[in-house]
């Protein structure tokens, strides 16, 4: 498994996995639509991406 951040890895609740497991949990920035254009080509090499995003308060 392989998570994906658009800038929002502590507020997601990334922050543990990110401290166990750093080469899993990739933050694309402030950019949500990189973030799935990168989960689906992970996707398509046989990686299992996570990606959450959310929207503002």
């Amino acid at each position: 498994m392989i998570a994906l951040s658009a800038a929002m890895i502590d507020p997601v609740g990334l922050t543990p996995m990110q401290r166990e497991m750093p080469g899993r949990v990739l933050d694309v920035g402030i950019a949500e639509q990189l973030a799935l254009d990168t989960a689906a080509g992970l996707s398509a090499g046989d990686a299992s991406p996570w990606s959450r995003c959310t929207r503002p308060s």
